[in-house]
């Protein structure tokens, strides 16, 4: 059986090591945000975290995990059932610039 919420999570990964982006499945809204808590809980000051959602043109870039949670607590829009994506950049402006390409990407398939 087919679970609500899909997350695909992108972290930071040893360099050399390049992996495929880890795919999770979760009934609820609330475990996805338990589990983003629990991946983000050791590197709270270390990277900057870029979420997007599959059908919304917003994508919310943060330097605090906690605000990633909390913006995914607060917003409606954000807490309906679908395929969300978690990625960990170094720094602001790598993480701006894949907020950018998320963006263009989906007015490109509008």
């Amino acid at each position: 059986m087919s679970k609500n919420y899909t997350l695909h999570y992108d972290p930071i990964r040893a360099e050399g090591n390049k992996g495929d982006i880890q795919k999770y499945e979760f009934d609820t809204h609330a475990q996805i945000i338990d589990f983003i808590d629990e991946k983000t809980y050791m590197r709270r000051n270390q990277c900057v975290w870029v979420v997007s959602k599959d059908d919304l043109e917003d994508v919310f870039v943060s330097k605090n995990a906690l605000s990633i949670q909390d913006f995914l607590e607060k917003k409606n829009c954000w807490k309906t059932k679908g395929v969300f994506h978690l990625f960990e950049c170094e720094d602001l402006g790598e993480a701006y610039d894949l907020a950018k390409n998320i963006t263009e990407t989906y007015y490109e398939n509008k």
